[in-house]
């Protein structure tokens, strides 16, 4: 990670000749200082740095304005002491044009004086009085009123009650924002535990849709008319279409494997359709015959069914073929 990183800009080559006794470091060895091409001029006493534009200013050579942040490589050299404590110049170029820029530090004012290149831009503050404090001529009138006048500093001071009073809403309502966000450890405590709550929900839905063979498809939460709208919808196992061929396979299982020889329902409509002449015989015949016919049929259904569950390719076998026309 970044502890590798750095280690890959480290050069830890060390030559077979080298003797840390003899040589001391591996700079000594090699001749070099340990901060690089920003010491190449420490035997002058200056070394580069990174230097941070401490206010405003206008450059001397093209006069372009160089804002408070903006950062240079500048030299850094110490020049004197204030007391003990050192003072140091920069020297940097300006990044629109070759002027060079000095600037001094200054201990004794605690600030930065521009020695030469540049000049400072003056930045004055004003009070405003529509938001600070106001400043009232003690000889102007209205100060003379105020203190000659008690009825004119009594609608003053009724004023000021009534803006007192207006604020007040305001007032209360940012103690209790204040209030609410005093105490960040609780917040914080409560914030933490509704996202562990959420993050147990998710995990159980995520188990609860893999468990269901959905794989990565996230479950929303679930919700009382979920249940209700699911009991209002029916899934047909299978089309209409394929419910009547179905039965017309069975039907023709139901034929194949019915015996011939054991037919009441034939002779007792024959013998119906013979014997026409007397009616009451023959309706109770035909009413008799298509209670057998149906006890038969539902037999013959049932072990139509077994056997297609026994063997299946008789379900094959059944299916009618087309002939080549």
């Amino acid at each position: 990670t970044s502890q590798h990183m750095a280690e890959w800009g480290t050069n830890k080559y060390y030559p077979p000749d080298y003797d840390p006794r003899k040589h001391g470091s591996i700079n000594s060895y090699r001749g070099t200082h340990a901060l690089g091409v920003r010491a190449k001029k420490i035997d002058q006493g200056i070394i580069v740095i990174r230097f941070e534009m401490p206010y405003n200013i206008w450059c001397g050579g093209c006069g372009i304005h160089i804002g408070r942040g903006v950062r240079y490589n500048a030299e850094k050299k110490a020049v004197g002491n204030y007391h003990s404590t050192k003072i140091y110049l920069f020297r940097m170029r300006c990044h629109f044009c070759p002027n060079y820029i000095e600037i001094q530090t200054d201990p004794a004012n605690a600030e930065y004086t521009i020695m030469s290149g540049a000049r400072r831009k003056v930045e004055v503050w004003e009070a405003n009085p529509d938001n600070g404090t106001i400043l009232v001529d003690k000889n102007s009138d209205d100060a003379r009123k105020m203190a000659e006048d008690p009825l004119f500093r009594l609608e003053h001071e009724t004023e000021d009650f009534n803006k007192a009073k207006k604020a007040v809403p305001t007032l209360v309502r940012l103690k209790e924002l204040n209030d609410r966000m005093a105490n960040d450890y609780d917040l914080s405590r409560k914030l933490r535990r509704k996202l562990r709550e959420d993050k147990k929900e998710d995990d159980d839905r995520r188990q609860e849709s893999r468990h269901m063979g959905l794989g990565l498809v996230d479950l929303l939460p679930r919700a009382e008319t979920d249940q209700k709208e699911a009991e209002t919808v029916s899934f047909r196992s299978e089309t209409p279409r394929a419910h009547a061929e179905t039965l017309r396979m069975k039907q023709r299982i139901m034929i194949k494997s019915a015996d011939i020889f054991s037919t009441p329902s034939s002779s007792s409509s024959s013998s119906s359709s013979s014997s026409s002449s007397s009616s009451s015989s023959s309706l109770s015949l035909s009413l008799s015959s298509v209670k057998r016919r149906e006890e038969d049929k539902a037999i013959s259904l049932q072990a139509a069914e077994k056997r297609m569950r026994m063997d299946p390719a008789l379900l094959a076998r059944s299916r009618p073929t087309l002939s080549p026309s």
